[in-house]
């Protein structure tokens, strides 16, 4: 949780608000018992004037565990569209 709100709480984060917008998936999920992988993307749109554009594309794994009837993340991994490593969190949730 503390990592989360560091991103959100983050100048870098401040500084595209209000004018963004986060869209996340399609996702694939499996999970055995109380714990969970969630492998997709991630979508920042940002609104500039009369537009708007994608301003960060990424994707991503959550690993989740469930406690006391909650989902938590344990570990969020994300990599940036164009990275030569951004393939592999992907491949990773296949």
């Amino acid at each position: 949780r503390e990592q989360a709100r560091g991103i959100v709480t983050s100048p870098l984060h401040q500084a595209i608000l209000p004018n963004s917008a986060h869209i996340m998936g399609p996702f694939h999920l499996t999970w055995e018992g109380e714990k969970a992988i969630a492998t997709g993307y991630a979508t920042v749109y940002l609104k500039e004037g009369d537009s708007v554009k994608i301003w960060r594309q990424s994707y991503g794994r959550w690993e989740l565990v469930k406690r006391d009837g909650r989902w938590q993340v344990l570990k969020r991994t994300s990599r940036s569209t164009g990275r030569d490593d951004c393939q592999d969190v992907l491949l990773r949730g296949l």
